[in-house]
């Protein structure tokens, strides 16, 4: 039985408390990028505690499927201060809805957790990452070519996106 049966299976038998601490036992931790992977982050920045534009679109959902599996820390270079921390929370509970809280056998996005610097991860799901694959160095060009998803490429040599 894995650990979601089980939780179920205590909160079926009416020991819900039980059911939630099981859930959030010790769990692989996924660090997710704030800025183009959750905040559509479109409008310029302005400072490290203006959010000012909507999740990118299904954002939230998959942050919620998340968070059921693994510990899931947000890190952002807004991270830097507590306002940028407390900034990304308030957004994050206004976008999330109902999902923030949590449910019986559901953990909400209240569990997710808020670090001041790049957390040690399974994985780091950013919009600015570069897949190193031990022998792969980018070039210059390359370098400067990189773009967010929703930003597109430029193009060096005329300077054009």
């Amino acid at each position: 039985m894995d650990r979601e049966e089980y939780a179920d299976k205590l909160a079926l038998s009416g020991e819900p408390e039980k059911a939630m601490a099981v859930m959030k036992e010790r769990k692989w931790t996924v660090a997710v990028d704030f800025d183009g992977v959750l905040h559509s982050y479109t409008t310029p920045w302005l400072n490290a505690h203006t959010i000012p534009d909507p999740p990118v679109p299904g954002a939230i959902e998959w942050l919620h499927s998340t968070v059921q599996t693994f510990n899931v820390a947000i890190y952002s270079t807004r991270s830097k201060t507590w306002r940028g921390r407390r900034a990304m929370k308030a957004w994050l509970k206004k976008h999330a809805g109902n999902i923030y809280w949590e449910a019986p056998g559901f953990l909400g996005l209240e569990d997710v957790t808020f670090s001041a610097e790049k957390p040690p991860a399974l994985v780091y799901v950013d919009d600015r990452a570069y897949r190193f694959t031990g022998d792969n160095f980018p070039t210059q060009d390359e370098i400067h070519n990189l773009r967010p998803w929703n930003k597109g490429r430029k193009d060096r040599q005329n300077g054009k996106p």
